[in-house]
Protein backbone atom coordinates (compact mmCIF):
# COMPACT_ATOMS: atom_id res chain seq x y z
CA UNK A 1 0.00 0.00 0.00
CA UNK A 2 1.11 3.51 -0.67
CA UNK A 3 1.33 6.01 2.21
CA UNK A 4 -1.68 8.05 1.05
CA UNK A 5 -3.79 4.91 0.84
CA UNK A 6 -2.80 3.96 4.39
CA UNK A 7 -3.75 7.44 5.57
CA UNK A 8 -7.19 7.19 3.92
CA UNK A 9 -7.83 3.70 5.30
CA UNK A 10 -6.83 4.76 8.81
CA UNK A 11 -9.12 7.77 8.54
CA UNK A 12 -12.05 5.67 7.34
CA UNK A 13 -11.45 3.16 10.14
CA UNK A 14 -11.37 6.01 12.68
CA UNK A 15 -14.69 7.38 11.37
CA UNK A 16 -16.25 3.88 11.45
CA UNK A 17 -15.22 3.55 15.10
CA UNK A 18 -16.47 7.04 15.98
CA UNK A 19 -19.88 6.33 14.42
CA UNK A 20 -20.37 3.00 16.18
CA UNK A 21 -18.88 0.43 13.76
CA UNK A 22 -21.93 -0.06 11.58
CA UNK A 23 -22.00 -2.90 9.09
CA UNK A 24 -24.10 -4.00 6.15
CA UNK A 25 -24.78 -7.55 5.03
CA UNK A 26 -24.18 -8.24 1.37
CA UNK A 27 -26.83 -10.82 0.48
CA UNK A 28 -24.65 -12.44 -2.19
CA UNK A 29 -22.31 -13.97 0.41
CA UNK A 30 -24.20 -13.15 3.66
CA UNK A 31 -21.10 -11.59 5.20
CA UNK A 32 -21.03 -8.36 7.19
CA UNK A 33 -18.83 -5.48 6.02
CA UNK A 34 -17.90 -2.24 7.81
CA UNK A 35 -19.31 0.95 6.36
CA UNK A 36 -19.99 4.62 6.88
CA UNK A 37 -23.66 4.95 5.97
CA UNK A 38 -26.31 7.57 5.58
CA UNK A 39 -30.02 6.94 4.98
CA UNK A 40 -32.20 9.70 3.61
CA UNK A 41 -35.88 9.81 2.85
CA UNK A 42 -36.31 11.21 -0.61
CA UNK A 43 -39.91 10.70 -1.63
CA UNK A 44 -43.30 10.06 -0.12
CA UNK A 45 -45.65 8.12 -2.36
CA UNK A 46 -49.37 7.79 -1.69
CA UNK A 47 -50.09 4.09 -1.37
CA UNK A 48 -52.94 1.95 -0.13
CA UNK A 49 -53.40 2.80 3.54
CA UNK A 50 -51.32 5.97 3.49
CA UNK A 51 -47.95 7.28 2.42
CA UNK A 52 -44.90 5.10 1.76
CA UNK A 53 -41.54 6.72 2.45
CA UNK A 54 -38.78 5.69 0.08
CA UNK A 55 -35.23 5.60 1.40
CA UNK A 56 -31.86 6.10 -0.25
CA UNK A 57 -28.79 4.50 1.35
CA UNK A 58 -25.36 5.95 0.62
CA UNK A 59 -22.31 4.12 1.98
CA UNK A 60 -18.57 4.56 1.95
CA UNK A 61 -16.85 1.19 2.25
CA UNK A 62 -13.14 0.44 2.57
CA UNK A 63 -11.69 -1.85 -0.11
CA UNK A 64 -8.83 -2.94 2.19
CA UNK A 65 -8.34 -3.59 5.88
CA UNK A 66 -5.57 -1.83 7.79
CA UNK A 67 -3.10 -4.61 6.85
CA UNK A 68 -3.72 -4.06 3.13
CA UNK A 69 -5.89 -7.15 2.59
CA UNK A 70 -9.07 -6.99 0.53
CA UNK A 71 -12.22 -6.50 2.62
CA UNK A 72 -14.27 -8.44 0.06
CA UNK A 73 -13.02 -12.01 -0.61
CA UNK A 74 -10.96 -12.17 -3.83
CA UNK A 75 -11.76 -8.47 -4.34
CA UNK A 76 -15.20 -9.37 -5.72
CA UNK A 77 -17.19 -6.25 -4.88
CA UNK A 78 -20.94 -5.61 -4.81
CA UNK A 79 -22.63 -4.83 -8.11
CA UNK A 80 -25.76 -2.99 -9.26
CA UNK A 81 -29.07 -4.82 -8.73
CA UNK A 82 -27.68 -7.00 -5.93
CA UNK A 83 -29.28 -6.76 -2.49
CA UNK A 84 -27.97 -5.90 0.95
CA UNK A 85 -29.35 -5.22 4.39
CA UNK A 86 -28.50 -2.29 6.61
CA UNK A 87 -29.99 -1.49 9.99
CA UNK A 88 -32.77 -4.07 9.57
CA UNK A 89 -33.92 -2.91 6.11
CA UNK A 90 -33.26 -4.47 2.73
CA UNK A 91 -31.91 -2.39 -0.17
CA UNK A 92 -31.21 -2.93 -3.87
CA UNK A 93 -27.89 -1.51 -5.09
CA UNK A 94 -28.22 1.24 -7.68
CA UNK A 95 -24.55 1.94 -8.25
CA UNK A 96 -21.06 1.12 -7.02
CA UNK A 97 -18.24 3.55 -7.69
CA UNK A 98 -14.59 2.79 -7.01
CA UNK A 99 -12.52 5.69 -5.75
CA UNK A 100 -10.63 6.55 -8.93
CA UNK A 101 -9.23 9.81 -7.65
CA UNK A 102 -6.20 9.30 -5.50
CA UNK A 103 -5.97 6.07 -3.60
CA UNK A 104 -8.54 3.56 -4.82
CA UNK A 105 -9.05 2.68 -1.15
CA UNK A 106 -12.82 3.00 -0.98
CA UNK A 107 -16.13 2.29 -2.66
CA UNK A 108 -19.23 4.45 -2.78
CA UNK A 109 -22.40 2.34 -2.79
CA UNK A 110 -25.85 3.82 -3.42
CA UNK A 111 -28.93 1.69 -2.84
CA UNK A 112 -32.69 2.11 -2.62
CA UNK A 113 -35.12 0.33 -0.33
CA UNK A 114 -36.64 -2.73 -1.95
CA UNK A 115 -40.22 -1.57 -1.44
CA UNK A 116 -39.54 0.56 -4.54
CA UNK A 117 -40.02 -1.54 -7.68
CA UNK A 118 -37.34 -2.28 -10.26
Amino acid sequence: MIATQEFVLEGLSFIEDALGNHTFTWLVDNNDYPCIASVSQFQRTLDTGGFRVEKLLTMTVRQYDLDGNYIFPNNVIPQSEQKLTYNGSQYRILSVHIDTIGTGARLRIMAIDTSKGL
